[in-house]
């Protein structure tokens, strides 16, 4: 069964291919669920008080098949009007779209936080999953 090819959504996947994906995608699962026990405080947050802030965020999709992507984004936030810089992460990860309304996205997010004496930095290990509806369907036919 090993070479074995199935029809998956008009696509021949492998056997082999498919078990790569589960894999990486328990794998992050596993890896999440220690990070809850070592949360910190959260920061204050001036933007709480003010209701203002501005975010500037970068994504790069770069292909790799019709149905995988690596994802590389920075974003970066600043508050008392735009003159300080917050916080800022960036975060990779592998997209893997086993169908056309479903994106997977096993995700590491690495987080500074300069204006915040209290919170240095964060690491994390996300798990994205995405549904389309629709409309966003039929717009990226």
């Amino acid at each position: 069964m090993e070479g074995r090819l199935s029809i998956c959504a008009g696509f021949f996947v492998s056997w082999t291919a498919n078990r790569h994906i589960v894999l990486a995608v328990l794998t992050c699962c596993v890896l999440a669920v220690p990070s809850a026990a070592q949360q910190q405080s959260a920061p204050e947050d001036s933007e709480d008080e003010k209701q203002i802030g501005l975010w500037l965020d970068q994504g790069i999709p770069i292909p790799l098949a019709a149905n995988k992507s690596v994802e590389v984004e920075f974003h970066e936030r600043f508050d008392d009007g735009a003159l300080n810089l917050y916080e800022y992460f960036a975060q990779v990860g592998a997209a893997f779209r086993p169908r056309p309304w479903l994106t997977i996205i096993p995700i590491y997010r690495y987080q500074r936080y300069p204006g915040n004496p209290t919170v240095e930095y964060e690491s994390r290990l996300q798990l994205n999953l995405t549904r389309l509806g629709p409309s966003s369907i039929s717009a990226r036919s």
